[in-house]
């Protein structure tokens, strides 16, 4: 028997001694481990200001001072066609390629959206470039067809990989202007 009890003993006190050195070695690890960089906090893209630059500007005299207007073609009739201009102060943070739309949307002031495509476009698709990026942004909106007061509310939507919507993220309404149709 007590062959049999020296037996269980060395057991044990083999087991104790594995365990040990065990603890032993996920500590000095737990200690060599560098902890993952904290989570970057990211504030939503921002529409920080919206100043409405020019009223009455044919379509065609605006894309001749914007850059970005490739990939579209545009009638003469487009190209006369008159609207507000607006130049938007935009900030975004979060990784490099971060890709953001900025849709707007011409509304009545204090009522409801104006019929139509023409009053709901995306002005710009984005990839940023920086951990804390800027930009002034040039929209143009064309005239609604009524006299009347206006605003337009401009939206930040976050994108995933594919282009596709993954969620809204910012919006803001310009000042209320007045439009008189001719």
């Amino acid at each position: 028997m007590s062959v049999g009890l020296k037996q269980v003993g060395a057991g044990v006190a083999a087991t104790v001694g594995v365990l040990a050195s065990l603890v032993g070695v996920l500590s000095y690890v737990d200690q060599k481990r560098e902890d993952p960089p904290p989570t970057q906090r990211q504030s939503p893209p921002q529409i920080r200001r919206i100043t409405l630059h020019d009223s009455a500007e044919p379509l065609g005299d605006f894309l001749r001072k914007t850059p970005d207007s490739k990939g579209r073609t545009y009638t003469a009739a487009d190209l006369r066609r008159r609207g507000y201009s607006f130049l938007l102060d935009v900030h975004a943070e979060g990784p490099p390629g971060t890709r953001l739309r900025l849709r707007w949307r011409l509304r009545v002031d204090g009522g409801d959206p104006v019929a139509g495509a023409d009053y709901d476009q995306v002005a710009s698709d984005f990839r940023t470039s920086a951990l804390d990026q800027t930009a002034e942004v040039p929209v143009w909106v064309p005239d609604p067809i009524a006299s009347g007061r206006y605003v337009v509310r401009f939206t930040f939507q976050r994108l995933d990989r594919d282009g596709r919507l993954a969620g809204f993220a910012s919006e803001r309404d310009s000042a209320p202007f007045e439009h008189v149709a001719p």
